[in-house]
């Protein structure tokens, strides 16, 4: 019989490969290392170790913060509900905490997993476009958009890619002692692909992360005289940026993967407050929760009321789209604001501010790329508040961070070592 630790691995492992694939099998998983943890008795409620970890307290502390956010709320049901979508920030730092760091070559074996994972949604993706050619429910063969992406939100799929990427830089540092090999071809053409994929979601955000990711992995190859990494970065560049010009060519437009909506929403003093243009939307979106943080700027207006004050907001405004589709802040900043107020705010800032400084402080970058990639993600999507951004953040926040307090960091540092 496997002992917790070993299950607690195998775990991991299949929840890597699910978050791409199956949303349900995530929370079965979640569900399942709960259980586990709690096989450990006394052990499992030892939680002096998360003090000692500032990235894994502080997502704790902007779970409880949430918690006390109901004091406020008149909409308890709602309040509950969010509660429960984001109950992983709480449960998984408990729970890794509990086990401890993976060694090496464990932890690698679950970035393996997760890259088998994002290749399978690829692949489905994929197949769907061609299924639905050839069932007539395209007119032509349309790899673009939710085709390619049927089991994820575009803007999710392109953040888990993106990943996906840096991941699969990080194994090509990490392997052999040679570059030239088998396993760093593959390795190369799985980034391409992911990158390729990133570009067929269409997400505008997924794209300019995508972009600002591989500048400043150009920019470090440049200082740290690493040719080879400098080399994949620029041609990944020019890939995708080819892709987008020679589809918008193909497709008789210049809007260069449709960053002219951007351009049309910036340069103009009002939108129209019936556009349903996603960019335009999300100005409209924006304008009414800066309203709402106006008025209250400090504990904001509840953990459970943020979604009806949204919608009160957009109604008094004149809103249509926002109203009639009840959307979130599209921002996760701006909903955190909303809901938590500025202590809110704080907790999630601090949420990315430890993982860039405890980067910078032990040369680890895998942890600081992950940490720009959902960062990047908030500014145009409330991350944070539907599971497949919540579970995908806490789990790799729980992933990552422990690595960074381990006294053998430096075996793990991104970029620079090889083992």
């Amino acid at each position: 019989m496997l002992d917790p630790k070993t299950r607690h691995y195998y775990l991991s492992f299949l929840m890597a490969f699910l978050l791409p694939v199956y949303k349900e099998g995530v929370v079965f998983t979640a569900v399942f290392m709960g259980l586990n943890w709690l096989t450990l008795g006394k052990k499992a409620f030892d939680l002096k170790s998360i003090f000692q970890n500032p990235s894994l307290l502080v997502l704790v502390l902007f779970y409880a913060w949430h918690v006390v956010g109901l004091l406020w709320s008149s909409n308890l049901e709602f309040g509950l509900f969010d509660l429960e979508i984001k109950l992983t920030f709480l449960l998984l730092p408990i729970v890794f905490t509990a086990f401890g760091r993976f060694k090496i070559k464990r932890f690698e074996r679950i970035l393996k997993s997760y890259l088998l994972g994002c290749s399978t949604a690829i692949l489905i993706g994929f197949l769907n476009s061609i299924w639905a050619y050839y069932n007539g429910e395209s007119p032509y063969l349309d790899f673009y958009n939710d085709k390619i992406s049927p089991l994820l939100h575009i803007s999710y799929f392109a953040m888990y890619l993106n990943l996906g990427l840096v991941i699969c830089l990080y194994l090509i540092v990490r392997g052999e002692n040679s570059f030239y090999s088998w396993r760093n071809v593959g390795l190369i053409t799985l980034s391409f692909v992911f990158a390729l994929a990133t570009f067929l979601s269409t997400s505008k955000n997924g794209f300019l992360a995508l972009i600002f990711l591989l500048l400043i992995i150009a920019t470090y190859a440049i200082v740290r005289y690493r040719k080879w990494l400098l080399g994949v970065s620029v041609v990944l560049v020019v890939w995708i940026i080819a892709s987008s010009l020679l589809k918008d060519i193909n497709s008789g437009n210049s809007s260069f993967h449709g960053f002219d909506q951007v351009s049309k929403v910036l340069n103009e003093d009002e939108v129209s407050k019936k556009s349903g243009e996603s960019t335009a939307v999300r100005v409209l979106i924006w304008k009414s929760a800066w309203e709402l943080i106006k008025d209250s700027p400090i504990i904001g207006v509840g953990t459970g009321d943020v979604k009806d004050e949204l919608k009160a907001t957009y109604k008094q405004n004149g809103f249509e789209e926002p109203f009639k589709k009840n959307y979130n802040a599209h921002n996760q900043f701006f909903q955190t604001f909303v809901a938590l107020g500025g202590v809110g705010l704080l907790l999630l800032l601090s949420v990315f501010a430890f993982p860039v400084f405890l980067s910078f402080s032990r040369n680890n970058y895998l942890y600081l790329m992950f940490a720009i990639i959902v960062a990047v993600s908030c500014v145009t999507e409330s991350i944070l508040e539907v599971q497949a951004g919540v579970i995908f953040f806490s789990f790799f926040t729980c992933l990552f961070s422990p690595i960074l307090t381990a006294s053998s960091n430096r075996k793990l540092n991104f970029l620079e070592s090889k083992p």
